[in-house]
């Protein structure tokens, strides 16, 4: 156990006998504000929950091809039929030199090599940029399984730091992990287009990945195995970086479960702000 009176982020790294973990410390954040409450369940007897698809689209300032996507996703989120059925969150990895760029980590985590590309669920990467095949696989991995686990969040911000109380609610008795990322909206910057007769702004970049705490494979931090019908309780604090736009800010959190052949996201929730 580790305590402090001193608000701020603290690494941590141990050592036993021969072994440390010098290279991959633990970051944890301490407040000096009081956690949020654990946010209201609406209907406390149920367990029919919604269950969204976890689209990760891969992209970058610097990927004249990416616009396809882009046009494809922007396509699909006006559509009703399946504008509720997914949720967005864009990682820029393509180019060093994109103001958004969050480093190589997802990219190579989900096997990506070529731009532009989605990872639905953790699990199918898609690289057919036409919106009728990003569609299918949206509808596919929406169809693959039931929503498992119903996601609340309730969270506060007091400068730069924000704080989320999230609560999973299984609907199966099942061993689940959860991570939470930080997206941004409205970043202006120049993107690269080899397609010139695309309609639409492709200078403001949306669902932005900013910050992304889900353990080193991105799968989460295992919550454990929950009953069905049992809330567990997980709290997250983030440092959020001052050139950030608060007010265009909000949280994504997304809750994996094993599948027989790996672990992937079961459901996923995005919040108006922060």
């Amino acid at each position: 156990i580790y305590t402090t009176t001193t608000a701020g982020s603290l690494s941590f790294w141990v050592s036993y006998g021969t072994a440390n973990s010098y290279a991959t410390p633990s970051t944890i954040t301490a407040v000096n504000f009081a956690i949020p409450d654990r946010p209201a369940d609406p209907n406390p007897s149920s367990t029919d929950f919604v269950r969204r698809v976890m689209v990760m689209q891969f992209t970058g300032t610097g990927c004249g091809y990416c616009p396809l996507m882009m046009t494809a996703l922007r396509n699909l989120k006006a559509n009703e039929a399946v504008a509720d059925k997914f949720v967005i969150a864009a990682c820029h990895s393509y180019n060093s030199s994109d103001p958004m760029y969050l480093g190589s980590g997802l990219s190579s985590a989900f096997g990506v090599s070529s731009y532009p590309s989605v990872v639905m669920d953790m699990r199918q990467l898609v690289s057919n940029s036409q919106e009728s095949s990003v569609r299918n696989a949206i509808e596919n991995n929406y169809n693959r399984i039931a929503p498992l686990c119903g996601i609340g969040v309730h969270s506060e911000v007091e400068g730069n730091t924000v704080v989320a109380h999230v609560t999973v609610k299984a609907a199966q008795e099942k061993t689940f992990y959860i991570g939470i990322m930080v997206l941004e909206d409205g970043i202006k910057a120049t993107q690269s287009n080899y397609n010139s007769g695309l309609p639409g702004d492709f200078n403001t970049h949306n669902n932005t990945i900013r910050l992304i705490d889900g353990s080193r494979t991105y799968k989460g931090y295992e919550l454990g195995t929950i009953k069905a019908g049992n809330v567990v309780d997980q709290i997250f604090a983030l440092n959020l970086d001052a050139k950030w736009v608060q007010a265009n800010c909000r949280l994504a959190v997304y809750v994996c479960t094993d599948e027989g052949n790996g672990y992937y996201v079961n459901n996923i929730v995005a919040t108006d702000g922060l």
